[in-house]
């Protein structure tokens, strides 16, 4: 394939183009672009309304192979005007939303600045999918910090009955997503601890914090149902994260044998290597053109 000169990709305005899913893509796009002539143009947008499908559907360039990011979808919805579109990559995706042949689940990626929800800070995430401090050297056992939504009070009271054996973060956040620490804090706070706590989302079981938590190298308590056939995307098939049915099966037993020097070693290069091959702007863009190399054979 011959080299784009120009990155190709429009941003819907009713996007908010920096903060979470959105400029995890651009790194993915600013890849890419080595890979895809200018036939193909990416558009990132939602499609939760009406309103959203034909903002997004503005940004259709005739003549080109139009391939949709879908963001944001937590009501699960069918995406509209397929057609139209040479390919669809969804986030908050689970195998009744997609075909794997035109419609595909891709992570949301983690958060990269600010744009008003996480604060005033003009901070950007420069170091994303840098080598972190070791496991090993880490000053808190674990960091939780959340909103308190209905479907995390068992994941709290469990915490809170451990603490006091630990080193720890727990905060719990008011208010709606993104209003706890200030972003910067938030990755210093989670580099710095060897173990991330990650509840399912507020509205569907897929979250930003899984993909944090594993671009910052920590070991992964989550319980994300993996189990359940819909949920296992190709994303979490080879995860190295722990994953429990009930936030009442998260033990100081299982912990303590976590915060090994031994435990801590094996994570800290398992870890990585999974996000390396699964989870990172690479990975992505290895299975986008994967994707079309298949489509176009």
């Amino acid at each position: 394939m011959n080299i784009m000169k120009e990155l190709n990709y429009t941003i819907a305005e009713h996007v908010n183009n920096v903060v979470c899913e959105p400029q995890f893509f651009v790194k993915v796009f600013e890849k890419i672009e080595n890979y895809l002539d200018d036939t193909y143009h990416f558009i990132i947008g939602r499609t939760n309304s009406n309103e959203e499908r034909l903002l997004t559907k503005k940004c259709i360039k005739p003549g080109k192979k139009n391939i949709l990011i879908m963001l944001s979808d937590e009501a699960g919805i069918i995406p509209y005007d397929l057609d139209e579109y040479y390919m669809v990559y969804r986030t908050y995706s689970n195998q009744n939303l997609v075909d794997d042949k035109k419609v595909f689940g891709v992570p949301c990626g983690f958060s990269y600045s600010y744009g008003g929800l996480f604060g005033k800070s003009d901070w950007c995430y420069t170091d994303m999918e840098t080598p972190k401090r070791k496991l090993i050297d880490r000053e808190y056992d674990f960091f939780y910090s959340a909103q308190l939504s209905p479907n995390r009070v068992t994941c709290v009271n469990v915490l809170n009955s451990i603490k006091n054996k630990y080193k720890c973060i727990i905060n719990n956040t008011q208010g709606g997503f993104a209003r706890g620490y200030e972003l910067n804090e938030y990755y210093e706070l989670m580099q710095n601890s060897k173990i991330a706590i990650v509840p399912n989302g507020a509205v569907v079981p897929e979250s930003f914090r899984y993909f944090e938590s594993f671009e910052s190298n920590c070991i992964v308590i989550t319980t994300y149902p993996k189990h359940i056939p819909i949920y296992n995307n190709w994303f979490y098939e080879n995860s190295t994260a722990i994953f429990l049915n009930d936030w009442n099966d998260l033990t100081t037993n299982l912990i303590d044998s976590l915060l090994t020097e031994d435990s801590l070693k094996k994570y800290q290069i398992d870890n990585r290597n999974y996000f390396d091959k699964y989870l990172s702007t690479d990975a992505i863009m290895e299975y986008i053109l994967k994707n079309i190399e298949k489509n176009e054979q």
